[in-house]
């Protein structure tokens, strides 16, 4: 998933009923530009909860070596209602995109 705008970016899921989650998986793809991503996954139990931070997480991509970031956490997150991952295309400020390949829970 591309976004239109190149920048920081924000994924956050609300759910009406609250989940169980063990596993997380993360696919990032990049294939043109030389730069160095961050992103930040947090969790809550509600929406008057300050969201708690699972990880964060700096990587290089290089469209001759690394092209493609994949990520596997494995948590234990009881009653959770609100999953945020919050991506900094390239730490540099350089206006990257955003490409999140994938996001999977368990």
């Amino acid at each position: 998933m591309a976004c239109q705008l190149p920048g920081k970016q924000t994924i956050r899921l609300l759910f009406d009923t609250a989940y169980r989650i063990s596993r997380i998986q993360l696919v990032f793809q990049e294939n043109e530009l030389e730069r160095t991503p961050e992103f930040v996954l947090c969790w809550s139990r509600g929406i008057e909860e300050k969201p708690t931070e699972i990880v964060r997480q700096q990587y290089d991509f290089s469209p001759h070596n690394n092209t493609r970031k994949r990520e596997e956490y494995f948590v234990d997150l009881d009653a959770l209602t609100m999953l945020e991952l919050r991506i900094n295309p390239d730490i540099s400020g350089e206006g990257a995109h955003a490409f999140l390949e994938q996001l999977r829970l368990a």
